[in-house]
């Protein structure tokens, strides 16, 4: 069933690419990810921002530009989504990880380049298991 899920969230996001215009396309869609209703969030990485899509494709809002502030991006890759709706961003190229309502209204941050505790180096993906923990 997973596998399925998968493989249709991927036909998806082709379809929903293929259908944008310029400004709306991914140009290189690192992660995807749904929620419980049906949305399905992309993570933008060469435009530094996130695209989100209803369930038929249709495009529905974007979020981020490039830049190092609170809701900016510097190349996103992973993307999560929580039981409430929360979206979280691996911002690689900022070493951290932004958290989002399904809106795109900037809620929390952490993390900085490093080796220790809450520091982090070539993020990548990021998970949200059944208990809503966070996981890198």
């Amino acid at each position: 069933m997973r596998i399925l899920n998968v493989i249709l969230v991927l036909l998806f996001l082709v379809a929903a690419i293929m259908s944008c215009s310029e400004d709306e396309g991914a140009e290189e869609a690192r992660e995807t990810n749904n929620n419980i209703s049906g949305n399905v969030y992309v993570a933008d990485t060469w435009n530094h921002r996130v695209q989100k899509f209803d369930s038929d494709g249709n495009f529905l809002l974007k979020w981020g530009t490039k830049g190092y502030g609170d809701g900016q991006f510097h190349y996103p890759r992973g993307i999560a989504v929580d039981g409430l709706g929360n979206v979280y961003v691996v911002d690689a190229g900022n070493y951290r990880i932004q958290k989002f309502d399904s809106e795109g209204n900037f809620l929390a941050k952490w993390g900085t380049r490093g080796k220790g505790d809450g520091e982090f180096e070539a993020l990548r993906d990021i998970a949200v298991d059944v208990s809503w923990n966070v996981l890198r």
